[in-house]
């Protein structure tokens, strides 16, 4: 299932969630990222 970023009532879909606290403590607690530069390299909701 594909999503149109471009219909208004889809533009905040991802944009302005955060995630949980509890996903980001067992992240930091896993992964040494501070000081890093991370890219962020998803899939999305892109039509082809």
């Amino acid at each position: 299932m594909t999503i149109d970023f471009h219909d208004a009532k889809n533009r905040n879909t991802y944009a302005s969630r955060e995630a949980d606290y509890s996903w980001v403590q067992f992240i930091e607690e896993r992964v040494p990222i501070k000081g890093k530069i991370v890219l962020d390299l998803g899939c999305g909701g892109n039509k082809c």
